[in-house]
């Protein structure tokens, strides 16, 4: 199975720990060219940054960034809402 054998991949190149977590961000890219040879000829995913479908799941496999910017609309409607209704309350 491709995912089976992408994971076995970075493994084998050292990129994930004893937990099976990336030891380094995923912008540094090092998972591209052990997945590139994982996928040739059974994907059509270009790894390019903020394109591909694998390269966007490995971004949050880091979940440095990507955690904190997908809620932020939801965020930002809750701190309106609660400011809205402390506005109300003081008149």
């Amino acid at each position: 199975d491709v995912a089976r054998d992408a994971v076995e991949s970075l493994r084998e190149q050292k990129l994930l720990d004893e937990k099976g977590y990336l030891k380094e961000d995923s912008r540094m890219r090092l998972w591209a060219e052990p997945l590139g040879k994982v996928l040739e000829g059974r994907s059509d995913d270009s790894l390019v940054a903020d394109e591909s479908c694998v390269a966007e799941i490995m971004n949050i496999a880091w979940a440095k960034h990507e955690l904190t910017s997908q809620p932020a609309s939801e965020m930002l409607d809750f701190c309106e809402q609660r400011r809205a209704s402390a506005s109300s309350e003081e008149l």
